[in-house]
């Protein structure tokens, strides 16, 4: 392509209006030919409209451990879930998902949280859900 024929290429792209779905692969090296299903590390599912993500699919790329879950209630908008995990992985995040959705206290309050924290309380991520559930949104505490 000519530098003429590029410019007048990216002159006519424009920003989607509408969201589509975002994957995330495996890190390049350990990618073989084209990626596959087998490849996906997680993939967010967008509200077309909104561009809002809706759901988080995890797929059982691993072998899944059991966690162990005790609830402590914080507020009538936040619950934490102290699990016996320091280091969680695609297929515990999965676990821990599918807990919440088990729960579900985010379909009962316009915006709701769930701390996930280690045994000794340290907070390892939240989960938050706005709009009684309909969007949610991960948050991973600063590292000082």
């Amino acid at each position: 392509m000519s530098k003429e024929e590029a410019q007048n290429y990216i002159s006519n792209q424009s920003l989607p209006t509408m969201a589509t779905n975002v994957i995330f692969y495996k890190a390049l090296d350990d990618l073989d030919g084209q990626p596959d299903q087998k490849d996906v590390l997680i993939e967010y599912v967008l509200d077309e409209n909104t561009f809002g993500i809706k759901n988080l699919n995890i797929p059982n790329n691993e072998l899944e451990k059991d966690i162990i879950f005790k609830e402590k209630i914080n507020s009538e908008e936040s619950l934490s879930l102290v699990i016996n995990l320091n280091n969680i992985s695609s297929s515990d995040l999965k676990l821990i998902l599918e807990k919440v959705d088990q729960i579900r206290l985010q379909k009962k309050v316009e915006n709701f949280q769930y701390k996930v924290e280690d045994e000794k309380g340290t907070l390892l991520f939240s989960i938050e859900f706005q709009k009684m559930g309909e969007y949610i949104s991960l948050k991973f505490p600063a590292k000082l």
